[in-house]
């Protein structure tokens, strides 16, 4: 039997209409099958469920389409959904190629390397799929939606940038209750007299690392 929802709770993204289902925190579509049995869920209003499913799409195939394409985690999410969807869908195929501009790669100490691709982020759609995971997995870890109020800052790390910073503030922030290694992991925390004031690290597939701040409307800091 499923269980059910309190009839008075809110939708955790949009705050307004009821929770009458789930959602899974980052979307089940990130993991390959068998999926792991202990993947968070947040209630959610039908809306909200049902319309992220587009952008949810765009954001996993942009990235299998760079370094995480070539991991363990993504080469099976190739061979169980992307390679279809990417055949049939030509306006996915074109939204993808918009996301991608050649850069040079470089040393830390700056030596050129090598021509290579990057992902641009100026695609609202893959930062609505941000902020949808943050205001979830804020209310897992907290037990207290953010209100609608709270501002939102996201940054894409490209790989070879994404460690040292990550290294450096580690241990100001929590581990996450759940992580699935190579999957999904993610560090958090949060200013106890600002509730809205949060930041997290989050790695999708072990390689794409996405900073993500929350603040009180208004403040900057």
């Amino acid at each position: 039997m499923k269980a059910r929802l309190h009839k008075h709770l809110k939708c955790v993204y949009c705050g307004v209409r009821e929770a009458r289902t789930k959602d899974h925190v980052p979307p089940k579509a990130f993991f390959p099958s068998p999926r792991p049995s202990d993947l968070i869920t947040v209630p959610c209003c039908r809306t909200c469920n049902t319309q992220a499913g587009l952008d949810q799409e765009l954001f996993l195939a942009t990235f299998l389409f760079g370094d995480a394409g070539v991991t363990v985690a993504g080469k099976r999410l190739w061979d169980q959904k992307l390679e279809r969807m990417y055949a049939k869908n030509a306006g996915l195929r074109r939204r993808i190629l918009t996301n991608f501009r050649e850069v040079e790669v470089r040393s830390p100490s700056g030596l050129f390397i090598r021509k290579g691709m990057a992902v641009q982020l100026e695609d609202h759609r893959i930062l609505k799929v941000i902020e949808q995971i943050v205001r979830g997995l804020y209310y897992f870890e907290f037990d207290e939606p953010l209100p609608n109020s709270t501002t939102f800052r996201s940054q894409f790390a490209q790989p070879s940038e994404a460690m040292a910073p990550m290294e450096l503030i580690k241990h100001q922030l929590k581990l996450g209750a759940r992580d699935w290694p190579g999957l999904f992991e993610y560090r958090f925390n949060r200013v106890s007299e600002r509730p809205e004031a949060s930041i997290r690290i989050m790695r999708f597939w072990g390689v794409n690392v996405f900073w993500a701040i929350t603040n009180k409307k208004g403040e900057t800091a």
